[in-house]
């Protein structure tokens, strides 16, 4: 395989280059989130239309990840990557020149298909260029990448949404991706990824009755669900709450994710040691209760309504989001371990992010709702520490043995 005379730059390049499109795809997510008070008012939205809206890269990002990550295993990573940045780079210009709410709307679900590839993809990269001892840090900082980018994705997008309009920010993020994409057919080389046969769709179904897989399904799942929550609606909630101006909700929110990045990153780093120190016999108690534990931390999430100032709200939510990454990170790597065939990665992580984006897709959905029905954020937040909990509880009790695709 070409990847095994490449030099240790060389791989670090690579590995870099999943981190920063993982960082541009939540980058362009996050022009939606700061900017859709404005469009909201141009459209004449109720909060629960504002949820859908916000849920509507989920669409196709849900029900399209799976296939898109058997493409992944088939087809050589420089042709995946930059079909899916060319793609979202047009969904990116379809949006911001869109003139009525359904052809935004389509715009996001366009953006939705070409972003499906980006995790698997990443995944797979890591998995196939870092070493074991450095696998779960690398996933850490590829997981906390999104952080990063969401906050440089608030703060660029706030600031161009507030002087120049919302419509400029997302050809902004267009023009970018277009950039990245050239870099990417530059950095990888032409069969970057053995091409792959076909996935054993019977054999990927043999998860679905395997306790240890929806360990890894329930736990992800929790995290998403207030990820997506704080990512889609966290903008808004503080323009509500505080009366704070677009520039404003984008500075402060990037504010969170840029902490919460440092943070998450020291965590992981704090995780690799505990479960390496456990390495090889002992992975799986190791890793699940890290896992756990930062969820349960995570919780804390449901006192927020009970949280006056705009500073201890920024503190509060730095630290969820810092947990949330953290555990996350660990959650993959604990997968990525237990994998007995690791060929087939990428098409696996496909098959489970289905799930985990699937809980994701509610927590926008169910805010708005929520908000509507109450007028307030309070519930919502009290529901996604449940679910943090819950799958605290479930990360504990259920991943006991490696994953086997057949048996």
């Amino acid at each position: 395989m070409a990847d095994r005379v490449l030099s240790p730059f060389h791989r670090s390049a690579l590995c870099g280059m999943a981190i920063g499109m993982f960082m541009l795809s939540y980058g362009d997510r996050a022009v939606l989130s700061v900017s859709m008070p404005l469009i909201a008012h141009e459209f004449n939205l109720g909060p629960a239309q504002t949820g859908w809206v916000l849920s509507s890269f989920l669409w196709s990002y849900v029900i399209l990840t799976f296939p898109a990550s058997l493409l992944v295993d088939r087809y050589p990573t420089r042709t995946m990557g930059v079909a899916a940045l060319l793609i979202w780079s047009f969904a990116m210009f379809m949006g911001g020149l869109s003139a009525t709410l359904f052809v935004f709307l389509m715009s996001r679900v366009l953006l939705g298909i070409g972003e499906t590839p980006t995790f698997p993809l990443a995944n797979r990269i890591v998995r196939q260029w870092s070493g074991e001892q450095h696998r779960g840090m690398i996933l850490t900082a590829l997981v906390c990448s999104s952080q990063i980018g969401l906050a440089f994705g608030l703060l660029g997008s706030g600031w161009l949404a507030g002087w120049t309009g919302w419509r400029s920010a997302f050809l902004a993020y267009g023009a970018l991706s277009i950039v990245i994409a050239v870099c990417w057919r530059s950095v990888f080389p032409a069969e970057a990824v053995k091409r792959m046969k076909w996935s054993d769709g019977r054999s990927l179904l043999n998860l679905l009755t395997q306790r240890t897989f929806w360990g890894l399904l329930s736990p992800g799942a929790a995290g998403q669900y207030a990820n997506f929550l704080m990512m889609s609606w966290f903008p808004t909630y503080l323009h509500r709450t505080f009366h704070l101006q677009t520039f404003e909700t984008g500075l402060d929110a990037s504010i969170c994710y840029g902490v919460a990045a440092v943070f998450s990153v020291v965590l992981g780093k704090i995780a690799e040691k505990i479960s390496l120190a456990f390495l090889p016999k002992q992975i799986l108690a190791p890793r699940r209760l890290v896992v756990a534990v930062l969820l349960l931390g995570s919780s804390v999430i449901g006192i927020l309504p009970f949280l006056n100032s705009v500073w201890l709200v920024l503190f509060c939510v730095s630290v969820v989001i810092g947990l949330i990454m953290a555990a996350l990170g660990a959650n993959t790597a604990l997968g990525s371990d237990l994998l007995v065939d690791g060929t087939r990665i990428g098409s696996v992580t496909g098959f489970g992010m289905i799930f985990g984006n699937g809980v994701g897709f509610l927590a926008p959905v169910t805010t708005g709702y929520l908000v509507h029905l109450t007028g307030t954020f309070s519930s919502a937040f009290y529901l996604a520490a449940f679910v943090l909990v819950a799958g605290a509880a479930l990360a504990t009790l259920l991943p006991r043995q490696p994953l086997q695709l057949t048996k």
